[in-house]
This record gives C-alpha cells, sequence and structure tokens, in this order.
C-alpha cells in the first residue's frame, strides 16, 4: 500500500496541483542540520545563545525522514571530519 499526502493548502493554489504526492518521487532536503548551528558544544551554543529554537525542527524532520526509502538518502559534507 502506497502512502500518499497532499493536498497542501497554499498560495495561489493548492500544493501539489494533481493533488497527492508520495515518498518515492518526492525529494526531502534538509539544509545546514550541522554541529555549528543545532548541536549542543557547536557554534550556536558556544556564542551563548540557546540552541532549542535552531533544534526544534530536528525530531520532526527525523520521523519524516523514515517516509522515504534509505535508498533515496543522500548525506553531503563539506568539511571533512574532525
Amino acid at each position: 500500500m502506497a502512502i500518499s499526502f497532499g493536498p497542501v493548502t497554499a498560495e495561489p493554489y493548492q500544493w501539489p496541483y494533481d493533488g497527492s504526492f508520495t515518498p518515492e518521487r518526492t525529494a526531502l532536503v534538509n539544509i545546514d542540520w550541522q554541529v555549528d548551528f543545532c548541536g549542543v558544544g557547536g557554534y550556536v551554543e558556544r556564542m551563548g545563545y540557546d540552541i532549542g529554537l535552531t533544534r526544534a525542527g530536528v525530531p520532526a524532520a527525523a520521523k519524516k525522514r523514515t517516509l522515504f526509502p534509505p535508498a533515496t538518502r543522500v548525506r553531503l559534507e563539506t568539511e571533512p571530519p574532525v
């Protein structure tokens, strides 16, 4: 059984235009979910800011990620691990 979502209420019209979308045909893009912005001990926290706001979306994104087939997940790193 395929999972489908939608439509999503949007302006000027609902998305997608044909009424639904499926994980198999949809990309989930998460950008800049890195330690510097979201992690304990990262730059934002070391500067004294509350990382609660930058981390707020992490649980929801992790839950949505499980809906996508593993073969469609790509991890790109712009800096070598330390």
